[in-house]
């Protein structure tokens, strides 16, 4: 149905604010169960439960699962156990979209149930950010009642609205946007009626800062109410996959990005997701730096920047203009250069593409290569040497913290022996290991065709996304050889989410696919986000480490053998090398486990020793 969507005003409630009325007006519904999946943009949901449950444990219960759609269905098991609705809570992008099977399940059996989504602010849609998408109205005519909450506003009456209409009565309040759409639960004329209890969907709209540190004291008093209301304790695609290749019909040929005659200027080329070779071409033709990241499929050559990411700080002020291939997904760095306002930037877009809307970006959009070779024009006889002695010195002081005394293997181990021992396909998952990646990873060569979902950034799906390129791989080739081979390498969280995938069925071809899972026990990402900083309060620890950490008590050995795949585990480079130049037949889950115990205090260290290393720079490394 057409979902309610409230004009949006000038907003003036925080979303922690937000968060802590949610939860109050949850639990004044009725609601005694909330299922939530991890995730950032939710995080407001998740310290506001947290803050709740904590203090009124008889009122509310949480259960915390990593696969949204088995989330949406313990919820609907709830749901049906009881006859009142639980609440499952999902972060934005794909991970809505995980809960529809529960959502249509819910409405055929008259089930209640509270699909409480997060996204991202208004100003976000359209523009291509990380995990954003359209929300509103994904569930059709599956729920009996849909909503969108705007940053800033009070979700309370949209909650009240939606909890009601999940028990089956469609007031007055609901009337006008249910008969838009869906005459059967809205008869013309009828204000106020009953129907068959159901799912009910409502999208809240989450601005930064999403975790409790810098609460103001409405938000403290919030936090503070005591529950005497709130009523007596009760006796729980195509996502953006591509892989781009050199060969495009319509890419522009190399010799026409020969430099002319152009202006001289310390121009950088971003190459995000999906840029393909021409990236490299251009910058090399230019003699510009190249930042580009994994899945750009243009990461190789001599003017590619291994670490790109902590020296934008440190070269910025001499940056003087962007040129941009393909989608940047990856980083923060990337994203404050091209929302700077004084460094004209321009995004390379011959063709139709679907991650932005027209007129979202920033950036000057330009068609044709020529316009662009104006723009960019060609870089100073010192420019690229600038990078590529600031990526050496920075380097050499990041390995060291890489590197373990012991021998242990580390993130960056891992990242950078996958990326340079495996040939034929790569599938890199989403969320620390692609950044893992795209730190670490050298750029001289290219051995390997890059695919990630990062349309939306999620992690549901992967090894089923690798199976099926390994599957088409196998179609051109069938020679079973490492060139043919696909690799997926993954956090053990993604692996866990799609581990059913494994299931092969007896009349099946047999998939040649290796599955390096990079294993922490949990979701490492979130230390380095500012939940990291929320962990190191004592008041938040647990809650962090059990809502945003999920460690699970599973034996992948076991779980990978019981689906018939074959196992290895590996404990150092050496090792892991070796694996991967084994190729055996079939499917192969390759361990390697680390901790996250330091993540966040490396992330910090890394940014500190290069900040060191060129503290007092007033002008980039000159040329020697």
């Amino acid at each position: 149905m057409s979902p309610q969507h409230r004009q949006t005003s000038v907003p003036t409630m925080s979303s922690m604010t937000a968060a802590r009325r949610i939860i109050r007006e949850m639990v004044d519904g009725g609601v005694r169960h909330v299922v939530i999946a991890p995730g950032s943009r939710s995080a407001p949901l998740a310290y506001a439960i947290a803050e709740f449950e904590a203090q009124h444990p008889e009122l509310l219960t949480s259960h915390v699962r990593i696969d949204e759609r088995s989330a949406a269905f313990f919820a609907l098991g709830i749901g049906l156990n009881t006859g009142r609705p639980a609440a499952v809570i999902t972060t934005s992008g794909t991970a809505v979209g995980n809960l529809l099977p529960a959502a249509m399940e819910a409405n055929h059996a008259a089930v209640p149930l509270l699909l409480l989504t997060a996204d991202r602010p208004e100003e976000l849609l359209g523009t291509g950010a990380n995990q954003t998408t359209v929300q509103e109205n994904i569930f059709g005519e599956h729920v009996r009642f849909a909503t969108s909450v705007p940053a800033g506003e009070d979700p309370t009456p949209e909650l009240r609205q939606a909890l009601t209409a999940s028990l089956g009565v469609l007031t007055q309040e609901h009337t006008a946007n249910a008969s838009e759409s869906n005459p059967v639960f809205a008869p013309e004329g009828v204000t106020s009626q009953s129907t068959a209890p159901g799912p009910v969907h409502v999208n809240v709209c989450f601005r930064d800062p999403l975790t409790p540190l810098g609460d103001s004291d409405e938000d403290q008093q919030l936090a503070l109410i005591p529950a005497t209301d709130l009523g007596e304790a009760e006796p729980e695609n195509k996502a953006g996959l591509t892989g781009a290749t050199d060969d495009r019909a319509d890419s522009p040929s190399e010799a026409s990005l020969q430099k002319d005659e152009t202006e001289e200027r310390r121009t950088v080329v971003i190459a995000g997701h999906d840029a393909g070779a021409i990236a490299t071409h251009f910058a090399e033709a230019a003699g510009l730096p190249l930042l580009a990241e994994p899945s750009s499929n243009a990461r190789f050559g001599d003017n590619a920047i291994t670490a790109y990411r902590l020296l934008i700080p440190v070269l910025l002020e001499k940056i003087e203009r962007v040129v941009v291939f393909g989608r940047p997904t990856l980083n923060r760095e990337i994203a404050s250069l091209l929302a700077s306002e004084h460094i004209p930037s321009a995004l390379y877009v011959p063709e139709p593409v679907a991650w932005f809307a027209p007129g979202k970006r920033a950036e000057r959009i330009v068609e044709d290569i020529d316009d662009l070779k104006l723009f960019a024009g060609h870089g100073p006889a010192d420019w690229l040497e600038t990078w590529r002695k600031a990526s050496d010195r920075a380097l050499a002081v990041l390995e060291p913290l890489w590197a373990h005394e012991d021998g242990r293997i580390s993130v960056h181990d891992v990242a950078r022996t996958v990326w340079n021992d495996v040939e034929g396909n790569l599938v890199i998952g989403s969320s620390n290991i692609i950044r893992d990646m795209d730190m670490a990873a050298t750029t001289s060569t290219l051995r390997h065709r890059a695919f990630a979902n990062r349309g939306l950034a999620g992690i549901d799906g992967t090894i089923s996304t690798a199976l099926g390129i390994a599957a088409s791989s196998s179609a051109v080739n069938s020679t079973g050889d490492s060139a043919s081979r696909t690799t997926l390498v993954l956090g053990d969280v993604t692996f866990l989410h799609d581990v059913s995938a494994l299931a092969h069925g007896t009349h099946e071809p047999e998939l040649n696919l290796d599955i390096v899972v990079l294993n922490d026990n949990g979701g490492g990402i979130f230390s380095t986000l500012e939940h990291g900083r929320v962990a190191q309060q004592e008041r938040w620890s647990a809650a962090v480490e059990r809502f945003f950490g999920t460690p699970q008590s599973v034996q992948i050995a076991d779980i990978s053998r019981g689906f018939g795949a074959k196992y290895d585990a590996a404990a150092s480079v050496a090792e892991l090398a070796s694996l991967l130049q084994r190729a055996p037949e079939g499917i192969r889950v390759i361990e390697v486990s680390v901790s996250r115990a330091d993540r966040r205090e490396q992330t910090s260290a890394m940014r500190e020793v290069v900040e060191a290393e060129f503290s007092g720079m007033t002008t980039p490394p000159a040329q020697s």
